[in-house]
């Protein structure tokens, strides 16, 4: 009885696999449409995306709280695109 158990447990694994699979494949497509800016304000980054279903989670490196400032909507922005960069050149 333990093998026709174990045999039913691989294959509900592999459709559950299956499945998760396509489920990936299915937002990939979705998320390749959508605009860089899109992308990242949900956090997700454009080189894994085309890397494929292999590079899930598909989610773009998040800097420390500390290296990002507020924007003037009062969101927070990395520090690199603040354009602090600009006022030490001037």
């Amino acid at each position: 009885m333990t093998k026709k158990a174990s045999f039913l447990e691989r294959v509900m694994n592999c459709l559950i696999e299956a499945r998760e699979r396509k489920a990936r494949v299915d937002i990939r497509q979705h998320l390749r449409g959508l605009s860089d800016r899109h992308l990242e304000d949900m956090g997700f980054s454009r080189e894994l995306l085309d890397q494929g279903p292999k590079a899930w989670p598909w989610r773009a490196p998040v800097l420390p709280a500390a290296m990002q400032q507020p924007d003037k909507d009062n969101r927070a922005r990395p520090a690199n695109e603040t354009g602090a960069e600009d006022k030490l050149a001037a």
